[in-house]
Order: structure tokens, then sequence, then C-alpha cells
């Protein structure tokens, strides 16, 4: 990507870039209102955790269905290649990101 910037651009860039830090200081988030911040000074860590949970859980992936491991793993046996295998890994990273997500079990 960097490859690809004028060395013009650059300069440009880098000299504007203290100039933003600067104006951006400014924007430094609020502190928590002390009754969000006691109440969650108050919670168990677990009982925090399972909150975090619950409020991610419908944003988290699916993860893959036991048919789709199988096939998955049928897959990787009918194409042992190098391309073969980076597919059914990328998919094994994203059932395991999308179990981790939802607080399953990974499955091995």
């Amino acid at each position: 990507m960097w490859s690809q910037i004028s060395p013009m651009r650059a300069a440009l860039c880098l000299a504007l870039l203290p100039m933003l830090t600067s104006s951006l200081a400014g924007c430094a988030p609020a502190k928590l209102a002390p009754t969000l911040a006691a109440r969650a000074a108050n919670k168990e860590p677990a009982a925090r955790r399972l909150e975090i949970q619950r409020k991610l859980a419908p944003v988290c992936p699916v993860p893959l269905s036991d048919a789709a491991l199988d096939r998955m793993a049928d897959y990787a046996e009918a194409h042992p290649d190098k391309d073969g295998l980076a597919i059914v890994n990328d998919a094994a990273r994203l059932d395991a990101e999308a179990r981790v997500c939802r607080g399953m079990q990974v499955k091995s």
C-alpha cells in the first residue's frame, strides 16, 4: 500500500499528522457517570462476563454444524493440495472463533 503513495503525498501526510493529533487531543472520552461506574464495580466478574456474552451473542457468527464439519473433512481429503488446505484452515479458524464468541467448547 505504501509503495503506491507518491513521496509528495507522503510528505504532506507527515506534515499534517502533528496538527491532527494535537486537535484530537481534546476529544478524549468522557469519564463514566458515577452511577455506571458504581454499578460496574459492584458486579461480580462471572456475572459481568455472562452479561457481556448475552449481549454479544446476537452478533456472533454461527458455528458450523457437525454435517458442515464432516463436509469440510471430506473436502480436505478430496483436495490435499495447498489451496484445499488453506480453505479448510480458514473454515476451521472461523468456526473456532464463532464458538469462542458464543462461549462454546472449541472442537479440535
